[in-house]
């Protein structure tokens, strides 16, 4: 522990972060039942929106979706969202979150929304 030597700790920057929980919010859409990707989603752009560099969002979003094939989805982004937004099932799924973790208890499911649609904006 109090050793003459250097530890490597590999970690993804805050931008490759968000830009792998949004592409993955965007492919699963109304299918998904990560609530936790939701509600790291609003964490992150209400502590750390100031943090945030937008071309290395941009950048780490092209190159995860271009990865995984689904950069096209981008263009559909508000529409899919939108759907997750009136989802009964995705609202039931946030409720049952929010009982299971109270850490999520006072997140409103339109709070979350509304930083997904940041995130959006921002690609």
């Amino acid at each position: 522990l109090f050793e003459e030597r250097t530890i490597s700790i590999l970690a993804y920057n805050l931008e490759t972060v968000l830009a792998e929980k949004i592409e993955t919010l965007l492919v699963r859409g109304t299918a998904n039942t990560r609530m936790r990707d939701f509600y790291d989603i609003y964490v992150l752009i209400n502590t750390q929106a100031r943090n945030i560099d937008n071309v290395t969002l941009k950048n780490a979003f092209a190159n995860t979706s271009g990865k995984r094939g689904s950069f096209a989805l981008l263009a559909d982004a508000d529409l899919i969202v939108n759907e997750i937004s009136e989802s009964e099932r995705m609202i039931g799924l946030w409720q049952s979150y929010q009982r299971k973790f109270d850490y999520a208890a006072e997140v409103q499911w339109g709070d979350v929304i509304e930083s997904i649609k940041y995130l959006v904006r921002v690609l």
